[in-house]
């Protein structure tokens, strides 16, 4: 029983020691200044930069002004010029060409008589010259579109819309071979012409001289017959 005691006492007073020891270490550890961020902590702070963002700030409304006497007046002055569109609308495009005059598109055969039935004949006429034209190969215009004979007798076919009388003048004598059957005096194609009225020619100019000297003041006239 003694030794028990004496372990006993032994143990306590070791006990003793350890807590004082612990008391002086916490004693210790409570004076010292507290710090909070560790030197690893403090250098991955440091290496990291900070950004600032500016501060926000609002943008005030435009306070409304009110209008002098003179702004007010300067608007409602009525303006001297004034912009005008024009209203012409373009011209549209045709896909055909515009046709010639009728009287630019004949090819007249003058005949010494006329036949009882004119329409018969212009037809049959008709028929044998465009039977001429599409066969002969010298002829490269189209056939004629219309024909009639005339009460002063006249054998007149009329030639496409977008062709002249004058493309056929070379081919008159082949015509007239191909309309041996009628009595033809003569042949011509439709003209523009113009008549002249020329005033103090002295009586002893001949005819032949007014027309040299009106085609040599006027050359780009063509002088169709002797005046």
């Amino acid at each position: 029983m003694k030794d028990r005691e004496l372990e006993m006492k032994k143990h306590i007073c070791t006990l003793t020691d350890t807590i004082t020891k612990l008391s002086k270490q916490v004693a210790k550890l409570s004076t010292r200044p507290a710090t909070t961020v560790t030197a690893p902590a403090a250098r991955a702070m440091a290496a990291t930069p900070q950004t600032h963002q500016p501060p926000t700030t609002t943008a005030k409304p435009p306070t409304a002004t009110n209008p002098t006497y003179a702004q007010v007046v300067e608007k409602k002055k009525p303006q001297e010029f004034t912009e005008v569109k024009s209203k012409k609308k373009g011209r549209k495009e045709t896909i055909l060409p515009k046709p010639y005059p009728t009287a630019d598109r004949l090819v007249i055969f003058n005949l010494t008589t006329a036949p009882n039935n004119r329409k018969e004949a212009a037809d049959h006429a008709l028929q044998v010259i465009n039977q001429t034209i599409t066969s002969h190969s010298d002829i490269t215009h189209p056939p004629f579109i219309l024909a009639h004979i005339t009460a002063t007798n006249n054998l007149v076919f009329t030639v496409a819309p977008q062709h002249l009388g004058t493309s056929y003048e070379p081919y008159l004598t082949i015509f007239e071979d191909a309309l041996h059957e009628y009595p033809i005096t003569s042949s011509r194609v439709s003209q523009r012409w113009t008549r002249f009225i020329i005033h103090g020619v002295p009586t002893v100019t001949t005819p032949e001289t007014v027309r040299t000297e009106i085609e040599n003041t006027y050359p780009t006239l063509r002088m169709g017959q002797t005046p």
